[in-house]
Parts: C-alpha cells; structure tokens; sequence
C-alpha cells in the first residue's frame, strides 16, 4: 500500500468473518494488522446500502429500513395538518409500498448478491502450515 502511496483510514476500515451461528463465539474480536495499523473485526458491515451481519442474517437490514421507513413517515406526519386524509393515505401507501418493492426486487432478482459475490475472491494460501 505504501508504494502505491495509499493510505488505510483507520476509522472506517473493518473486516468481517462470514460463519454459521454456531461458529461465531470461535471467531469474536480477531485482529489483522496491515503495514503499521490494525484493522479491527466487525459483526455487522455496510456495503452500498447492504447491511450483512456475520452469519448472512437479515436482522440489521431489516432494522435499517423499518427506522428509515419510520423517519419518513414521521416527516410525512408533519404536513398532515396541510393535506386532507385521503392524500395522507396515498403519500404513506406509496412509500411504504415502493420501499417493499425496491428491498423485494434487489433480493429476489440477487442484483445484491450478485455484486457482493463478483467481489468475494476464494483465499488460496501461497503455503500450508
């Protein structure tokens, strides 16, 4: 990395160890150190939008959207008082069903999937020890 003169930021670097739940007690708070800094070990990472924890579980994604969906329609909540119930119906509806629709799609098509699999590379050790 120093080479090429890239630098890693501390703050934002993690890595994750994708395991069956069974074995996640066996792989907590491993550390790997690159050049002079040490990368630390994370159960849950963001990846454009996509929240994976280490067992591949849904849990935070599906938290990360009920709080989105929840803060949008707090906002929505706010011009209530400007808009008749008809159109306060509609506005929620069409939220709540395009953010279905969008979460829907990107899983069942494995656009998602798809992607993060393009990027995960087999690790084939140069040695064996």
């Amino acid at each position: 990395m120093y080479s090429n003169t890239l630098k890693l930021n501390k703050d934002k670097t993690e890595f994750i160890v994708f395991s069956p739940k069974q074995h996640v007690k066996k792989t907590e708070n491993p550390r790997i150190k690159v050049g002079f800094s040490y990368i630390n070990y994370s159960m849950s990472v963001n990846n454009l939008g996509l929240i994976l924890n280490n067992t591949l579980g849904m849990e935070n994604q599906v938290n990360s959207i009920c709080k989105s969906c929840y803060y949008q329609i707090r906002n929505i909540g706010l011009i209530r008082k400007y808009i008749n119930d008809e159109t306060f119906k509609t506005l929620v509806q069409a939220h709540n069903i395009s953010r279905l629709l969008f979460h829907t799609f990107k899983v069942t098509s494995r656009t998602t999937l798809l992607y993060l699999s393009d990027l995960i590379q087999k690790y084939i050790p140069v040695r064996m020890l």
